[in-house]
């Protein structure tokens, strides 16, 4: 990890492990979801969202280099935005390779701690229904569809399944990211 510009340590890391065993700090098994739930889990995030978007601690960051609710927020909304385009891809398209997304960048870019909770929870809100919405009309059973493959400008290889597994597992463990301290 290093040190953004607004003093936010910068992901380095390479998620993709969590589509092989559970994580460790949230405890999300890529295994052990249907295919079926993955709109009503992306979904189920949102009522901790909207509580902690409309709370006097939304734009506090718990210190000076972890993002603040809001700006965890903001993310999610832009990981919708960014996987509702993925996902597409593998639909229209055979073996799509994903643009390089730099999620701090964007961060920092958009002024994700600038932004008004307000609108970021009604935005959060319509990104999360679109995407949850596109996973539902996907048929669960169809194994040709989510084996459908697709490729990461790194070369991380997807199919549809586990792109949408790894899209889930980013929302959930940020909404485990700013879970109320037990303190």
């Amino acid at each position: 990890m290093s040190e953004g510009q607004d003093g936010v340590m910068r992901d380095t890391k390479d998620w993709t492990w969590v589509l092989e065993r559970p994580c460790e700090q949230c405890g999300f098994d890529a295994a052990a979801v249907a295919r079926h739930q993955i709109g009503a889990r992306l979904r189920a995030g949102m009522p901790a969202w909207h509580r902690l978007l409309s709370g006097p601690t939304a734009t506090q960051r718990p210190d000076p280099t972890t993002w603040s609710p809001l700006e965890y927020a903001c993310h999610v909304r832009d990981v919708h935005i960014v996987f509702s385009a993925r996902v597409a891809m593998v639909l229209g398209q055979h073996d799509p390779e994903f643009a390089n997304w730099d999620q701090d960048e964007t961060a920092e870019s958009q002024g994700y701690a600038e932004q008004d909770p307000a609108t970021v929870a009604r935005e959060l809100a319509e990104e999360t229904e679109r995407v949850a919405a596109a996973y539902d009309v996907l048929d669960p059973t169809d194994e040709a569809l989510w084996a459908r493959p697709a490729r990461r400008s790194n070369g991380s290889v997807f199919t549809l399944d586990s792109l949408a597994r790894y899209h889930l597992h980013d929302v959930e463990h940020h909404v485990w990211d700013v879970r109320p301290s037990d303190g």
